[in-house]
C-alpha cells in the first residue's frame, strides 16, 4: 500500500495544545509527524508523553480506517475487473480519498444525538455521540461496562458530555476524567459538577502553563489506562 502523504489532526485535541507552551507544542507536533512517518514514538518528557497518548490513539484509529477503506476499494476494483474485464474510470484514485472520508470526523459539533433509548444506556450514548455511530470495539465496550459498575450511569453520562464539550470525543479522555474522579473520591453528580466548574474556571483564568499543570493531574491517569 502506498504511503500516505497527509494525515488529519482533530479539533478535539486543540485543548491539549492550548495548555502547552509554544516550545512544548513544537516538540509534540514533531513527535506526531515522526509517529505518522515511521510508526516510532519519540522520547518525550513525562507530561508531553501523557498529552501524546490520546492523539496517538486517534491517529491509529484513522490509519486503520484508511487501510480498511483502501482494502475495500481494491476488492471492489478486483470484482469489477472480473465482471467487466476492465477497470471503470470512476475507480481512479481509490487510495487517495482519505481526506474526503475523514474530514467529517473532525467537523462534528457537540450537539447530543440522544434518543429515548440512550437515557439508560451509556454504551449506546457513546456509540451515537462519541463513536460517530460506529459499533464499539470489544475493548471499548469492556471498559465502559467496567465504569458503569464502578461509578454508575449518571456519572458516566456526565463524563462523556464533558468530553464532547471539550471536543475530545475519544475513550482515552473519558477514562481520564473518570479516573481523576476516582482519585478524588468523587461519587456523586454534584461533586463531579463542582470539580468540573473548578477546572473550567482555572482553564479560563489561565490558558498557559498553570492551566496545563492543573489538567496534567487528569492526564497522568492515562499512564495506567492500558494496564487496568
Amino acid at each position: 500500500m502506498a504511503k500516505k502523504d497527509s494525515f488529519l489532526l482533530s479539533m478535539e485535541h486543540k485543548p491539549i495544545f492550548d495548555m502547552l507552551s509554544n516550545e512544548e507544542a513544537g516538540i509534540l507536533i514533531k513527535a506526531i509527524y515522526e509517529y505518522e512517518d515511521t510508526g516510532q514514538v519519540s522520547s518525550l518528557e513525562h507530561s508531553l508523553r501523557l498529552a501524546f497518548i490520546p492523539i496517538q490513539s486517534k491517529l491509529d484509529k484513522n490509519r486503520k480506517a484508511y487501510e480498511d477503506k483502501c482494502r475495500k476499494n481494491k476488492e471492489n476494483i478486483k470484482k469489477r475487473w472480473e465482471k467487466y474485464g476492465r477497470i471503470p474510470p470512476n475507480t481512479n484514485n481509490t487510495d487517495n480519498d482519505y481526506d474526503n472520508d475523514y474530514d467529517s470526523d473532525v467537523s462534528n459539533n457537540n450537539d447530543y444525538k440522544e434518543d429515548d433509548s440512550c437515557d439508560d444506556d451509556p454504551l449506546k450514548f457513546y456509540k451515537i455521540n462519541i463513536n460517530n455511530g460506529e459499533e464499539l470495539a470489544p475493548y471499548e465496550e469492556k471498559e465502559l461496562q467496567k465504569y458503569q459498575q464502578e461509578i454508575g450511569n449518571e456519572l458516566l453520562f456526565y463524563a462523556m458530555r464533558i468530553a464532547m464539550d471539550n471536543k475530545c470525543k475519544n475513550l482515552a479522555y473519558v477514562k481520564a476524567i473518570v479516573n481523576n474522579w476516582k482519585n478524588l473520591k468523587i461519587t456523586t453528580l454534584e461533586q463531579a459538577e463542582i470539580e468540573n466548574k473548578k477546572f473550567t474556571a482555572t482553564k479560563n483564568k489561565d490558558s498557559g502553563k498553570n492551566s496545563f499543570e492543573y489538567i496534567k493531574s487528569t492526564f497522568e491517569n492515562l499512564e495506567g489506562l492500558y494496564d487496568n
